[in-house]
């Protein structure tokens, strides 16, 4: 980490918005995950030795065993969680700052190798009960970031990092892809030729569709009528967006339309 005054953090440019720690979330979760531990540990420990016929002493110390070891994950969590709000992120014009304290860890959009994004939504008994958002960062130095629920209005800090690294990363993918080379996000990898799956190749003008919906990237060849040729989580690719704009890209140039 670095001090909060260090120079770098002028190189990234103005200020553009500052993201505060979620409390109100982030302590729910707190007492959520205790409590889940918590019982998770009991209930262990009653299949454990609830109709065992050993000694007491080798079920009083199973038992010690099972509520250290949940008890561990209890703070360890909220260890993380606490830090947690001790986190304030700044996004400027050339990157992002993670302040922890009088620590500053500094991410410019241009050493970003990739982004992943994870959006979960959550429901009990059939009602809509929020969502649940993660997004990292993997740096060309081999750091990782990442920013969750925890900070508050992370579905629009996860907007603004995806647009910010789309815009450094989308003309480097391009310029690679004109020049010959194959580019991967993953499982799937593109070229002038098409995109790549484990080995086999599916041209351009054989695409019928390509979606992205409910968390899945979807590609369908021509005349298939039932399943996909691919169906990929979101959450498994680096770079989505990055890959279906060059997708688009790739497929107008090779004539093909829809």
């Amino acid at each position: 980490m670095q001090p909060i005054n260090d120079p770098t953090i002028a190189q990234l440019g103005p200020l553009q918005r500052t993201y505060r720690p979620n409390t109100a979330s982030t302590m729910t979760m707190i007492v959520l995950i205790s409590l889940f531990l918590g019982g998770f540990g009991i209930v262990i420990d009653y299949l454990a030795f609830g109709g065992a016929s050993d000694t007491a002493s080798s079920n009083v110390l199973g038992e010690a065993l099972i509520g250290t070891a949940a008890l561990a994950l209890v703070i360890a969590y909220d260890v993380y969680a606490v830090r947690a709000l001790q986190r304030t992120v700044n996004v400027h014009q050339n990157g992002i700052v993670v302040l922890q304290g009088k620590q500053a860890q500094v991410y410019p959009w241009d050493q970003v190798a990739s982004v992943t994004q994870s959006i979960t939504k959550r429901y009990t008994n059939g009602i809509y009960t929020g969502t649940t958002y993660t997004y990292r960062l993997h740096m060309l130095d081999g750091r990782k970031v990442n920013f969750s629920s925890m900070i508050k209005g992370i579905a629009d800090l996860g907007q603004t990092i995806q647009s910010a690294v789309t815009a450094v990363l989308y003309p480097r993918a391009i310029a690679a892809v004109q020049a010959g080379q194959t580019i991967s996000f993953g499982t799937l990898s593109l070229n002038q030729q098409g995109i790549g799956k484990n080995g086999s190749l599916l041209p351009w003008n054989e695409i019928a569709s390509m979606t992205l919906n409910k968390g899945y990237i979807t590609i369908r060849k021509r005349d298939q009528r039932i399943g996909s040729w691919a169906n990929i989580a979101v959450a498994s690719m680096p770079n989505v967006f990055i890959f279906l704009a060059v997708s688009e890209q790739l497929r107008k140039a090779a004539g093909v339309r829809g």
